[in-house]
């Protein structure tokens, strides 16, 4: 960390000297200035201004008192000290006047601190004077020359010890890497590889991996390979691999493509959804050896698109018979489903659904690995609510801890009130990007174990508002960005607690009910070296300004200065890439802004 502390960015050593000088040619500096000290509010932000004897007019708040006295800078000295004059100690009434908290280490840490026309951000320690035992002393430890944008900050986020929690990936994805739709739209291996995307579920490609196309004729023997259709799935199969990513293996059909198997048809669809199964997962017919983990049954029974003209109760003997026969011919396979829509967590009246399906399948003693479903909000914590809802059904089904996958996810822009550029903002526009962020960090708090974004490319360039991470044309959108650092996030796998906090006389922007419902934070470590990584959202149309701290010994936070951060990159409306947003000792945090900082161990 530089040491600077004077006019002109001379360095401490340099006053001792000058001054030493002058105390040597009887030139008394204290008789040109006296106190020599003032407080004034510079950028709405109340800073201490000294002069060329350096001592600080303090005000401190100690267990909630106020008190002040004033540190007296020792010339002499070649440790940088500053002493209290006990005269000038007293209790403080007003609050009207700018205060810094200390702790029990007696730290004085002074975010805005004056002289000439420089400004500092300053550390002292306090300091036991082998020389003078009966009088309390200060040492400086660390100073930074602050530019006149960075005197104040809105909040602070604090980073403290491992809380024995784990950040999970969650960063599947719906269809791709190569394209569906228009001719001249772009595969997206490359981008899926730098996202580190390591699932695929295969839905929504529109024809591939459909069974409605794969075994199109449900009277043809399922037993023989010539019933099958399998050219255009494995193209795309291959895309996946291709991609360094593994199959989550949809079982069922896509939006445009679904068509159930009648009563008739049921037996032959069930053995036929058997040998596709084999022909990924363990090579049959010159398939693939694709040895994938999960298979999920059907897709939104609860919306007649995907089932329609028949009963629930229909869906539910189909997925028990699936479940059962994958369940004995692929005994490592984990079976789930069935992919509700969410209104069986939203909607009251479509809870229902879900508590008869579970009755269903445990009266059968049906197979199942893990329960899945969609969500998409414009509200992070509607996340957690729909969790909360599904974790009660679930119990009280007699399903507790059964794992929960949310295989379709996304910002909401398809209601009918919102306008055009609501849903740019939601789909291509950082607010996305901030939205999308908040709810990869809600389900890390809510317990979903696997999560899958709704999806990686549009379909048509002239739907830009579709829910692709990239347009047809392989442009990213700002969620594109989120993703990446939802990768890099991840490989701080030991979680980290972090709050966030309004510091004492900030006259920032920001209160405390937009501080909880904005503002966004998760922090992790790296197990291998300890390095460590905080992600931020900002859900809010107004931009911010924070520090970082750290909780260290006996409880007291430190400073994490500009010299302890790797790295630090953000995303906004004002920058059309990943940009590096510094690393100075506050940050600016855009409107609707993502920002991830890497700090050493």
């Amino acid at each position: 960390m530089r040491k600077i502390f004077c006019q002109n960015a001379k360095c401490i050593l340099i006053i001792m000297i000058i001054i030493s000088q002058c105390l040597y040619h009887g030139t008394a500096i204290s008789e040109q200035r006296d106190v020599l000290v003032s407080l004034k509010s510079v950028d709405s932000e109340s800073c201490i201004t000294i002069y060329d004897n350096l001592n600080i007019n303090m005000c401190v708040v100690y267990n909630g008192v106020r008190y002040g006295f004033i540190l007296k800078y020792i010339p002499q000295s070649s440790e940088a000290l500053w002493k209290m004059d006990k005269a000038t100690f007293r209790q403080i009434d007003t609050d009207n006047i700018y205060c810094i908290s200390i702790d029990k280490s007696l730290s004085l840490e002074i975010p805005c601190l004056i002289y000439g026309s420089d400004r500092y951000k300053v550390k002292m320690n306090y300091y036991s004077n082998p020389n003078d035992i009966n009088e309390l002393y200060w040492k400086l430890a660390d100073i930074t020359l602050l530019t006149s944008n960075e005197t104040s900050y809105d909040f602070t986020i604090t980073l403290g010890d491992k809380n024995k929690k784990t950040i999970k990936p969650l960063n599947g994805i719906n269809a791709g890497p190569i394209h569906v739709g228009e001719d001249d739209n772009v595969d997206l291996i490359d981008q899926y590889k730098e996202l580190g995307i390591k699932y695929v579920r295969t839905h929504d490609f529109y024809g591939p991996f459909d069974m409605s196309q794969i075994y199109k004729d449900r009277t043809k023997d399922p037993l023989n390979s010539g019933s099958y259709n399998f050219e255009d799935t494995d193209k795309y199969y291959e895309g996946i691999i291709s991609a360094d990513a593994t199959t989550y293996f949809r079982l069922g059909d896509s939006y445009n493509n679904s068509v159930p198997p009648e009563t008739s048809e049921r037996s032959n669809w069930v053995e036929a959804s058997m040998n596709v199964i084999a022909h990924y997962y363990e090579g049959k017919w010159s398939g693939y050896n694709g040895n994938f983990e999960y298979v999920e049954i059907w897709n939104e029974p609860d919306n007649s698109q995907f089932w329609p003209n028949k009963t629930l109760i229909d869906f539910f003997v189909l997925f028990d018979a699936t479940a059962k026969k994958i369940r004995e011919r692929f005994p490592k396979i984990k079976i789930g489903g069935p992919g509700f829509t969410q209104n069986v967590n939203l909607n009251s009246d479509k809870k229902q659904i879900l508590r008869d399906f579970l009755s269903y399948i445990k009266s059968k003693n049906t197979p199942i690995d893990f329960i899945s479903f969609h969500q998409y909000v414009n509200e992070p914590s509607e996340i957690t609510t729909a969790v909360n809802s599904m974790k009660d059904i679930l119990k009280e089904k007699g399903f507790e801890g059964l794992p929960m996958h949310l295989t379709e996810w996304n910002t909401d822009a398809e209601r009918q009130e919102q306008s055009a550029g609501e849903k740019v903002d939601l789909r291509i526009k950082s607010k996305g990007a901030a939205i999308n962020t908040g709810t990869w960090i809600e389900m890390q708090n809510s317990g979903i174990d696997m999560a899958f974004f709704f999806r990686g490319d549009d379909t048509n360039i002239d739907n830009p508002t579709f829910y692709g991470l990239y347009k047809a044309d392989g442009e990213p959108k700002k969620s594109a960005f989120a993703f990446k650092f939802f990768n890099d996030m991840s490989k701080y796998e030991d979680r980290l607690s972090a709050s966030t906090t309004i510091p004492e006389g900030s006259s920032g922007g920001i209160s405390s009910s937009e501080l909880s419902s904005q503002i966004y934070v998760i922090a992790g470590e790296k197990s291998e070296d300890g390095t460590e990584a905080v992600l931020i959202s900002n859900l809010s149309d107004k931009p911010y300004k924070y520090n970082l701290k750290k909780v260290g010994a006996g409880d007291t936070s430190e400073n994490i200065e500009s010299s302890d951060i790797i790295s630090a990159y953000g995303i906004s409306d004002e920058q059309s890439d990943i940009y590096n947003i510094g690393s100075g000792n506050y940050f600016e945090l855009p409107a609707y802004g993502v920002q991830m900082i890497s700090i050493k161990k």
